[in-house]
């Protein structure tokens, strides 16, 4: 049987978490911490786990479809997380990456929270 431990956010050998999953997590918590920013949605590269940047600062997009269509050609390479108002652990990062990359290996993406929030042409993603 092959061993998952790593899929569910379990720490490594030394109990630690990757450099992504405390990445993730900081960004996130930073991000969580400003009520003005609840409601909007970052994107996380699935390979490193660095949040959108184009010119050097982390960038919150007022809904998902933003986020794809300012993103785009690259959007296949992020996954999408809305800010709520409380905090994430690096272990909860750890589980959402390591979800994310399986889907992406499996040639899959997350699927939106409403459907409505897809652009056009990108529904197949939720099928794949």
């Amino acid at each position: 049987m092959p061993d998952l431990s790593g899929y569910a956010g379990n720490a490594g050998p030394l109990g630690i978490y990757s450099d992504a999953a405390k990445r993730i997590s900081d960004s996130y918590n930073m991000h969580a911490s400003l009520p003005f920013n609840h409601g909007h949605w970052l994107a996380i590269r699935i390979q490193d786990g660095m949040i959108w940047d184009p010119k050097s600062h982390e960038t919150v997009f007022d809904t998902r479809a933003d986020a794809i269509r300012i993103i785009a050609p690259f959007e296949s390479l992020y996954f999408y997380m809305r800010i709520v108002g409380t905090g994430m652990t690096p272990q909860e990062a750890s589980m959402m990456l390591n979800y994310n990359r399986a889907l992406y290996t499996a040639g899959a993406r997350m699927p939106s929270p409403t459907p409505d929030v897809n652009t056009p042409g990108r529904r197949w993603e939720l099928f794949n």
